[in-house]
């Protein structure tokens, strides 16, 4: 009898956590999707071969997006301590949490979106799309990130760890 109300005890500690933590996690994900798909399109657009590009910024952003990747996840936290409590006023919880989260996966998730659009055949797309007056954004929105939307979607669904940048 003292055995089932210890398990309930657990499960009653363990439930609350396992909604807070989908809930942490979800977060991140909405972030890292909202500002990782713009900075990889961004940085492939930088790139030779992209639609504006710059190698001086293109070398800037890929820089400091390889950096981030490249800390190990709690020296980052670590670092981020001041700026997190800045952003969300705390450094301990769920929003403190978030915060390097984010800025990592979003690192992380760039490349990948960069990646994705340099697989395609992005060349005979530009060609078109320039040809037929596509505004740039719309044909970096249309013609690039939709084209790359499976390549997206493998790739998110993959372990993190069996997963190189090219």
């Amino acid at each position: 009898m003292n055995d089932t109300s210890e398990f309930e005890r657990i499960i009653a500690l363990l439930l609350p956590a396992l909604g807070e933590t989908l809930a942490m996690v979800a977060i991140v994900m909405f972030l890292v999707v909202l500002l990782g798909t713009p900075l990889g399109v961004l940085v492939f657009n930088l790139s030779e071969g992209g639609l504006f590009p710059n190698r001086l910024l293109h070398g800037v952003l890929s820089w400091l997006i390889s950096i981030m990747r490249s800390l190990p996840f709690l020296v980052l936290m670590a670092a981020l301590i001041p700026f997190t409590r800045l952003v969300v006023g705390t450094s301990i919880g769920i929003p403190a949490a978030v915060v390097p989260m984010t800025l990592a996966g979003t690192a992380f998730f760039s490349r990948i979106v960069e990646n994705a659009i340099r697989a395609q055949p992005v060349m005979l797309a530009t060609i078109i799309a320039l040809v037929l007056f596509v505004g740039a954004i719309q044909l970096v929105g249309d013609r690039l990130v939709r084209r790359a939307t499976p390549e997206l979607a493998r790739s998110a669904g993959r372990p993190r760890l069996l997963q190189r940048a090219r």
